[in-house]
């Protein structure tokens, strides 16, 4: 008796977390309410328990469950593939390199950042909570890039750029009225000019930071889509590739994920790997081709840096 019971709390253990993975599919709602758009932050989790829970129901003979988490599997794998698929080809040497980077406004670390910077050589870097702290460690070591733009707050939301490139024009945004502030330039590279803007909006914890965020990612859309030439978008965009926002954004600016064919590069929190989500981005559009992108190790921050090596595909 002990042994049948045993089963049949088995068995309803298994048909709750197919429950739960078929909840996790109201991701596809986070257009309407901030909790939904919340739930799409961890596509990467629910395929991992799903794929645990399938081999369990298949041990139970639950082919019923097996079929219901083989379509959630299909569903979330079909958003996470374009990160999983082949690496574009791309054979022109790379044009310049860029970074984006989220300091954390109380890392003390700074030793590991400065390293970091001065191996990667980056043309162009957008740094957010980029405190007066952060501004008088790294002074030495962007003293080589003497075009930048910076917007120091007393708040996690100062934000700044860095470029060894002119910058033809360059302005702190407030993109759709927000409080939060951007920074956006024109960049001169190889006699091409390349629209680059640095953001980090709201993080979407209640409904009103919610709402800024998507209107402020909305405006950088615009921007980007009405732009004729390269574009460029980075930054901790606090908002995973799975977000019905963030494919707005590629949609109305014209961009795409650099990250796509590189792999999925969570990035946030740094060093809780189970829990890590994708929400630092670096976005082109058609006419920037990306050669090579990669994570930074751990930094002390709570996310990890990106960079990507560019090629501008009029050179090409």
């Amino acid at each position: 008796m002990l042994k049948n019971d045993n089963d049949g709390l088995l068995d309803r253990l298994v048909w709750l977390a197919v429950a739960g993975a078929v909840a996790s599919l109201s991701g596809a709602l986070g257009h309407y309410n901030f909790f939904f758009d919340l739930i799409s932050n961890f596509r990467i989790q629910y395929i991992v328990g799903s794929i645990v829970v399938l081999l369990l129901a298949l041990f139970r003979g639950q082919f019923v469950a097996v079929l219901v988490l083989i379509v959630v599997l299909v569903v979330h794998g079909y958003g996470v593939w374009p990160y999983l698929a082949g690496r574009p080809v791309v054979t022109t040497a790379p044009d310049f390199r860029v970074v984006t980077c989220n300091l954390l406004a109380s890392n003390r670390e700074h030793d590991n950042t400065i390293r970091y910077i001065e191996q990667l050589q980056a043309d162009i870097i957008v740094f957010q909570e980029y405190s007066n702290q952060w501004d008088e460690a790294l002074r030495r070591t962007l003293a080589p890039y003497q075009y930048r733009v910076v917007e120091q707050l007393n708040s996690p939301f100062s934000i700044a750029m860095f470029s060894r490139h002119p910058m033809q024009s360059s302005e702190v945004v407030a993109y759709s009225g927000s409080a939060v502030p951007s920074v956006e330039a024109t960049v001169s590279i190889d006699d091409q000019s390349v629209k680059v803007i640095g953001t980090h909006p709201w993080p979407p914890e209640r409904e009103w930071s919610f709402r800024d965020r998507n209107m402020q990612l909305q405006a950088i859309g615009e921007v980007a889509g009405a732009h004729s030439g390269p574009v460029l978008v980075m930054g901790d965009l606090n908002i995973a590739p799975w977000s019905a926002h963030f494919d707005a954004l590629l949609r109305v600016g014209g961009l795409r994920d650099a990250k796509e064919g590189f792999g999925l590069m969570p990035t946030w929190p740094a060093g809780y790997f189970p829990l890590m989500i994708i929400i630092d981005h670096i976005l082109v559009n058609d006419d920037i081709a990306v050669k090579n992108m990669q994570a930074s190790d751990n930094l002390g921050s709570d996310h990890l840096c990106l960079s990507a090596d560019l090629v501008l595909l009029s050179d090409v």
